[in-house]
């Protein structure tokens, strides 16, 4: 029995990782509720005591029983609040954005969570425990403080990352004054937080970062949109059989017909920003940009902010429709191809968008 509990506890930083990612996935809501944003800065906060006991090489602690207990198993409960941490960034940046731009941050973000693995890496243990803590921290700041401000764009982006590394900064001269080493907290704490934060800034400069705290909700391709009483009506001639399309991705067009993209964005309560609708066209095998047409979005409508573009004068093609920010983050995207129609009429489905 001891042997198989002594086999189990080397298995506990990973089923307590593991648990926190599970417990996140069915109880995380929208990014923007307060009671998400409380409890991720409480771990936040926990995780951080633990490492900075780790740092000071504080091993004990003379203190009540059940503190004393609860100290025993301190790394289990950083795991713990690492995996909920990761998990909350990993479903709000995934939703944010397209697949697309959002596969290469969360292809960086397992790959520091595969690299742990590695017996090589658990030799750096600290070192590692200290990236994701401070990925956790930029992550989190990154649109907590465009939740704030109500706005995003570059400008609110790299001060950001700047407020996050003079964070690090502090700790690190803290820690110094506790213990003098300071090439160990140089080399240990704020190079690798350096490291991630020019990271997260390529990313961005290569627009392959989710656009947070914006996310796409819904994007369709129609042949008509109206607004009535507060309503979106859209009318298509979509088969229901083509139930994955969402409108006439197979575009009927006729001389002098419009083609209607309609989107609902979401954005946070307070939020207020201009995004832009980029209608590209293929010609001679390659996408061209054909026309940008700005839209200012307000926050706080849970099923997003719904708004619609028109567009005459469509050649026969492939077609596509970005939807991105005004720094050229992509938000979501819609492909479709136009048709020629040479019939006298089509018969259209109207349907109201809520």
């Amino acid at each position: 029995m001891e042997k198989a509990f002594g086999n189990l506890k080397k298995y506990l930083p990973v089923i307590f990782f593991s648990t926190g990612f599970l417990f996140d996935i069915f109880t995380l809501g929208e990014i923007d509720e307060m009671s998400n944003i409380i409890m991720q800065l409480l771990y936040i906060i926990i995780a951080a005591a633990i490492l900075a006991l780790e740092y000071l090489e504080i091993e004990n602690i003379k203190s009540h029983h059940l503190i004393q207990k609860i100290f025993l198993y301190r790394v289990d409960i950083f795991h713990f609040c690492l995996g909920s941490l990761l998990s909350s960034y990993t479903l709000f940046y995934f939703k944010s954005g397209s697949l697309s731009n959002s596969y290469f941050f969360l292809i960086f973000m397992a790959g520091l969570l595969v690299f742990n693995e590695f017996q090589l890496i658990k030799n750096l243990g600290i070192l590692i425990r200290t990236s994701l803590l401070y990925l956790c921290l930029l992550t989190f700041m990154l649109y907590l403080i465009p939740l704030l401000i109500g706005k995003s764009g570059t400008l609110i982006f790299l001060f950001t990352i700047l407020l996050c590394l003079a964070i690090s900064f502090g700790i690190k001269r803290l820690f110094v004054k506790k213990s003098s080493r300071v090439y160990y907290f140089t080399q240990y704490l704020f190079i690798p937080h350096v490291v991630i934060s020019l990271l997260f800034t390529f990313f961005y400069l290569i627009k392959a970062f989710p656009p947070i705290p914006l996310s796409l909700k819904y994007i369709g391709v129609f042949h008509n949109v109206e607004k009535e009483n507060g309503h979106y009506i859209t009318s298509e001639n979509r088969s229901k059989f083509k139930f994955w399309q969402n409108g006439d991705q197979d575009f009927l067009y006729k001389e002098n017909d419009k083609v209607f993209i309609f989107t609902k964005i979401f954005a946070p309560a307070g939020f207020e920003d201009r995004v832009n609708i980029k209608w590209q066209v293929e010609i001679d095998g390659a996408y061209k940009t054909s026309d940008i047409i700005p839209l200012n979005i307000k926050g706080g409508r849970r099923e997003g902010y719904r708004a619609f573009a028109s567009k005459q004068n469509i050649r026969p093609g492939n077609w596509r429709v970005y939807i991105e920010t005004g720094s050229g983050l992509e938000i979501g995207r819609i492909d479709f191809h136009i048709y020629t129609d040479e019939n006298e009429s089509l018969t259209m489905r109207k349907e109201k968008r809520i």
